[in-house]
């Protein structure tokens, strides 16, 4: 498929979009990302791009050394996705490069894995983590803000630094002195007391609060979970709603069967 293509400068704040080039034969990342900012200030001289204390986003198409020196120039930071590539420290899955560096390789499978490491990219220094989201996924960042660096989002920070982590701590101590007032519900912030109030109008049980880490691998043992468990344990039609088989069956594309099919299986 051809045609035109239109690259964008999104606010992150608002999600309004601050500029869009249309792409020209033969034009490189960094023109187009030049051309991106030019619009934004207002300008036409790519050498007054100047955005003090902001940060821009990107892809891993926008990792060359000429785009971190436009980045450098302009005096902002940045945070992008990165490819695989024979300079990192890091690897996963299968390479198509040969490196006489030694790269650590990272098996896709596994808890969620936070690694980092300080590369040199262009005149700038790039913070790189490595992210294994606990279910076969690893992903490469890179940034030049420390702040954004591996240890610091709150899925790798010290325990005692995490704000939820202070809610647990408080818990415990509750229930170490068998408090007769604690109330669990009091710690869930609004999102979480809406999900929970949901949670319990339907009779589920939260065992953990996210996929990938060591407790919710500890918690799907000997268990059946996920779409995989309707190849196991098939689905009649019996007892559900119109809109419920809809979202079974067309939506998720599950096999849902009569009662009479499914008895004549078993």
């Amino acid at each position: 498929m051809f045609g035109p293509v239109g690259n964008c400068i999104n606010s992150i704040s608002t999600g309004i979009s601050l500029s869009c080039h249309m792409n020209h034969h033969g034009e490189s990342s960094k023109d187009i990302l030049t051309s991106g900012l030019m619009i934004i200030k207002g300008i036409n001289n790519p050498n007054s791009i100047h955005f003090p204390s902001t940060s821009i986003h990107g892809n891993r198409g926008y990792n060359n050394d000429e785009c971190f020196q436009l980045i450098k120039d302009a005096d902002m930071g940045f945070l992008n996705t990165t490819k695989r590539g024979p300079s990192l420290a890091f690897k996963f899955g299968t390479t198509r490069y040969s490196t006489s560096r030694e790269q650590r390789d990272i098996p896709e499978n596994g808890p969620i894995l936070s690694l980092g490491a300080v590369r040199s990219v262009g005149i700038a220094v790039s913070h790189f983590v490595a992210y294994r989201n606990g279910t076969g996924r690893v992903t490469f960042l890179q940034t030049t803000m420390p702040s954004l660096t591996y240890g610091c989002f709150d899925y790798i920070t010290a325990h005692k630094e995490i704000h939820y982590a202070r809610q647990f701590k408080e818990i415990l101590v509750k229930e170490k002195y068998n408090d007769d007032d604690y109330e669990p519900e009091d710690y869930l912030n609004i999102r979480e007391s809406a999900i929970q109030e949901i949670y319990d109008q339907h009779c589920v049980y939260a065992a953990c609060k996210g996929q990938g880490g060591d407790e919710w691998r500890y918690m799907r043992a000997f268990t059946i979970t996920s779409t995989l468990c309707h190849a196991i344990l098939p689905r009649t039609d019996k007892d559900l709603t119109e809109n419920e088989l809809v979202l079974l069956k067309d939506n998720l594309g599950l096999e849902i069967k009569s009662e009479a099919e499914a008895d004549i299986d078993n």
